[in-house]
């Protein structure tokens, strides 16, 4: 919906407003939330035309001149602050925060035609701004620093898989003492979700964390991990395997050259979640994310021959 010049996503919440004019606007249900953000209207009950708690009995109630909302409005950030905006007669009117990213608000439309078979005679749309996509960059993880210097700053000669899809390959390593990325790039494989550049992520940390299998409600079993198209692998890998079922995830209990790990996948759509297999060895933790098939990060896995 565009309002006073800029698009915002919009709830049509007519049926759970009630507005008044004269008399504040409110909510039925007391607040509604919407794309991340809780609006709260406030209509004391010492003013005419609100709602008066049951089993109290207001006495002297104010009377209000004219067409009135006034909310509160908490963001993602946890903030709150408090809008409001007087209508009087006007048949379109709106009010939005000083909070940006996002910025949120109220339309009021008053229906002229048709009345009174449109019921109830006015639109009520609360708006909320679309946020930018804020990428992370994998400037984060570091300066840049050669393969050289990864193993210096870990104390480990580590090997680079070997069995890769077609395509993917290094496109540059950062870190810090004890932590490296090594970000591979692929002109088939998808940039990984929030980041501004890799479609695949080793990380490999000296962390001081280790293995916890998966729990929760599982069933036992085998199963058989494909090389699958363009591997440059010649063996496959079965491993024996518990799985926890989220509602959106899978979660395996794995072993990686006979080491323990953990392997997530997406179970409802790519959307859910980006596949990883992370293990530990010997104090070291090892994690390989990337838009790939589970099945496949395990053969890359096993290539590092840890």
């Amino acid at each position: 919906m565009n309002v006073n010049g800029s698009l915002y996503y919009a709830d049509d919440i007519s049926k759970d407003t009630v507005v008044q004019n004269p008399g504040y606007a409110y909510f039925l249900n007391g607040s509604v939330t919407f794309d991340g953000v809780k609006f709260e209207t406030i209509c004391p009950s010492t003013y005419s035309g609100c709602p008066t708690p049951t089993g109290t009995a207001v006495q002297n109630q104010m009377t209000v001149m004219a067409g009135a909302v006034k909310m509160n409005v908490t963001f993602p950030d946890r903030s709150t602050e408090t809008i409001g905006e007087v209508f009087g007669d006007s048949t379109y009117a709106f009010v939005l925060s000083q909070h940006t990213n996002p910025r949120a608000g109220l339309v009021i439309e008053y229906v002229t035609y048709n009345y009174p078979n449109n019921f109830p005679p006015y639109h009520a749309f609360l708006l909320v701004s679309p946020q930018p996509v804020l990428l992370r960059s994998v400037e984060n993880f570091g300066p840049q620093i050669s393969l050289d210097q990864a193993k210096t700053y870990l104390g480990l000669n580590f090997t680079l898989p070997n069995a890769l899809p077609d395509g993917l390959a290094v496109e540059e390593i950062r870190g810090v003492p004890n932590s490296i990325v090594i970000v591979y790039s692929s002109p088939t494989v998808s940039v990984l979700p929030d980041w501004n550049e890799g479609s695949m992520f080793i990380t490999i940390a000296r962390d001081n964390t280790t293995y916890s299998p998966a729990s929760g409600p599982v069933q036992g079993g085998s199963e058989v991990i494909s090389c699958g198209t363009g591997s440059q692998s010649t063996s496959c890998t079965t491993t024996d395997v518990t799985l926890w079922t989220g509602n959106q995830t899978v979660v395996e209990n794995v072993l990686v050259s006979g080491h323990p790990g953990l392997a997530l996948s997406p179970k409802v759509s790519p959307q859910a979640a980006t596949p990883y297999v992370t293990w530990w060895v010997g104090g070291v933790h090892y994690t390989i994310l990337g838009d790939i098939p589970v099945a496949f990060l395990l053969v890359i896995a096993q290539s590092m021959s840890t």
